[in-house]
């Protein structure tokens, strides 16, 4: 399944960061340990090619949560994770060939929450090519 494993791999990315202590690929009901990594599909349209061979075009969120106490150290501990993280994208566009290029990551950083706890944290929101959704086929 080529979604679920699109999915799998931002959380291989993720999970492989210095410092990030939790990024499973199934998302828990609660995080027990911070910076802790969640990914999952936010939108997406799909349409049909021919008889038996489709795609869907998913726009993918990953967002990066550090447990809020104290803010100049949640920030000193959140911020080192842009740069690795979009380094690992760009060696790896294709997510393993589960998807055509990604074209485009918007990110944002600041004040998230994770199953009701507030944290800190960035998001990035990777689509395909001109802002599109990232090509995932399906067969």
């Amino acid at each position: 399944m080529a979604l679920r494993d699109a999915i799998a791999r931002l959380q291989v990315h993720a999970g492989s960061l210095v410092g990030m202590k939790e990024a499973p690929t199934d998302p828990p009901e609660s995080a027990n340990q911070f910076p802790f990594a969640l990914s999952y599909v936010r939108a997406g349209s799909w349409r049909a090619e021919s008889a038996g061979f489709s795609h869907a075009f998913v726009t993918l969120v990953t967002e990066i949560h550090v447990a809020r106490s104290a803010l100049p150290l949640d920030i000193q501990l959140a911020l080192p994770f842009f740069e690795p993280f979009l380094q690992k994208l760009l060696g790896d566009q294709t997510l393993n060939g589960t998807m055509d290029n990604i074209g485009e990551v918007e990110f944002s950083f600041g004040s998230m929450k994770y199953a009701g706890q507030p944290t800190l944290g960035w998001q990035f929101v990777i689509s395909g090519p001109d802002g599109a959704g990232a090509k995932v086929t399906i067969t």
